[in-house]
């Protein structure tokens, strides 16, 4: 019935003119004339809904008695009421169209790295509640920085939107599909376990083949993808073990020389495949959080916080997954403390501090355990190095320090000041700044600890934190250590 009457004549010119109309008799009558049940009411009266001097919609205003027309109080304030609600859903237009653009990559118009976080974190809740899996694939495309050097960047983003057309074009209406960056994509396959996961990657490679990328030359330019999978529950619960082990999977897709797919080699029910060694390693993540539940929301949080730096500082691929994988596997060498040295309710003496250190050489003899991983190794092994020189456990100076390690360096320190221990309460995000400009210079990189102010203001991180703390500096030994 509503639709039938603002789509009307008198609706339309109200829509069109921005005047206001009022509807009753005859003309009420004819506007519901194919209505199976007679009105409750006996006249309308139609009010703009204008906002910036457009005009989005209209109000219906519906009485139950016949009356003369309305009084020009009535309309007054009726109008005011129009004039109110046009504003609201003007802001609701704007802030929908906002976050659609700031979730939206600009030249492939996919989900970009913000949106995909979203619609991952989305699907693991999804997934949890429906005890059902699902599968992540990163696609990154093989020799891409190559086709840009060769041909431009315009060549570039060319094969990227068409890449994604074919990409849009296989998956299903179900599954998700974003650029996550440079030269990687991502894929979120709901109810879909590693074997059906393969078979889709295996069409979308098929669909890319027959796909000719024309440039400048006569023949076609050849696209291939190197894909890494990883599916939850098997691989991982949560965004970062999952995206993790997917890109281990790219790394070693790559290392067998591109276009080609790996899954992780996880055990599903009744599969007797044994597991990977990442997969040990990240159930090792599981068991120090066992050890200390400090450890595992505080290597959610580095990997997150070191992925938006990564972002910032504009880091490629390349770059980004061995930081991905360090960020969860950082503290993997916690293993070996003892539980009460990680657990102790305050701050450490000499003798314990000297026995966590070693976490960092520990960490290290594990992921030496992983293939062709030599960038997230020197991650983990740096990221308690400190620019001036006095950290462990090779004491490196400045820029000697892999680019890894100072940025975990920075979000590790981060994490730990915004996070409660059984000695101290966690700091403020005010005092957590304050901290962090002072050991930018000494303890950290300055210019990477200025970015990531950046992005706490930027992103309203800053606000999530109002619990008080107690100075951190005078526990530093132990939480930088932490």
């Amino acid at each position: 019935m509503w639709a039938v009457l603002l789509n009307s004549e008198s609706a339309a010119a109200v829509r069109e003119e921005g005047t206001t109309a009022r509807i009753d008799g005859a003309e009420l009558r004819r506007c519901l004339a194919q209505e199976p049940n007679d009105p409750v009411f006996e006249s309308l009266v139609l009010l703009p809904l204008i906002s910036r001097r457009s005009i989005l919609g209209v109000l219906c205003l519906a009485y139950r008695e016949a009356s003369g027309p309305p009084s020009e109080e009535s309309i007054r304030l009726t109008q005011g009421v129009a004039s109110q609600l046009a504003v609201a859903l003007e802001n609701a237009r704007r802030y929908d169209e906002a976050r659609r653009l700031a979730e939206q990559d600009p030249v492939t118009e996919l989900l970009n790295n913000r949106g995909l976080a979203r619609a991952l974190d989305r699907e693991l809740a999804r997934s949890r509640r429906a005890g059902s899996s699902f599968s992540v694939v990163i696609m990154d495309l093989d020799n891409f920085k190559l086709l840009n050097d060769t041909y431009g960047h315009a060549v570039g983003d060319q094969v990227l939107r068409q890449t994604a057309g074919v990409l849009k074009r296989v998956l299903r209406r179900s599954d998700i599909v974003g650029r996550q960056g440079g030269d990687e994509f991502l894929a979120l396959l709901p109810d879909t376990g590693t074997a059906n996961a393969l078979e889709c990657v295996r069409h979308l490679r098929d669909a890319l083949s027959t796909v000719g990328f024309s440039v400048e030359s006569e023949y076609p330019v050849p696209v291939s993808l190197s894909c890494g999978i990883a599916t939850y529950p098997f691989d991982g619960r949560r965004a970062g073990e999952l995206l993790a082990a997917a890109d281990a999977n790219v790394y070693r897709s790559k290392q067998k020389g591109g276009d080609c797919v790996t899954p992780t080699q996880s055990a599903e029910r009744g599969d007797e495949v044994p597991a990977g060694v990442f997969t040990v390693l990240e159930g090792l993540v599981v068991a120090v959080d066992n050890k200390d539940h400090y450890t595992r929301r505080h290597s959610d949080d580095v990997t997150k916080y070191a992925l938006q730096l990564a972002e910032r500082l504009g880091l490629s691929s390349e770059t980004v997954r061995p930081l991905r994988i360090a960020g969860v596997l950082h503290d993997v060498g916690k293993i070996g403390i003892p539980d009460h040295i990680l657990r102790k309710p305050g701050p450490l003496d000499a003798q314990e501090f000297e026995a966590i250190k070693q976490h960092v050489s520990l960490g290290e003899l594990m992921i030496k355990e992983i293939p062709d991983l030599s960038d997230v190794l020197a991650g983990v092994g740096a990221h308690h190095e400190r620019w001036d020189g006095t950290g462990y456990p090779r004491g490196l100076v400045g820029d000697s320090i892999p680019l890894l390690g100072r940025i975990l360096a920075v979000t590790d320190a981060y994490s730990a000041m915004t996070t409660d221990r059984p000695y101290r309460k966690a700091l403020t995000a005010s005092e957590a700044r304050e901290e962090m400009l002072r050991a930018a210079g000494s303890q950290l990189d300055k210019r990477i600890v200025e970015e990531f102010l950046v992005i706490l203001e930027e992103r309203g991180l800053e606000a999530e934190d109002e619990s008080g703390g107690e100075d951190f500096a005078a526990d530093s030994a132990s939480s930088s250590a932490a």
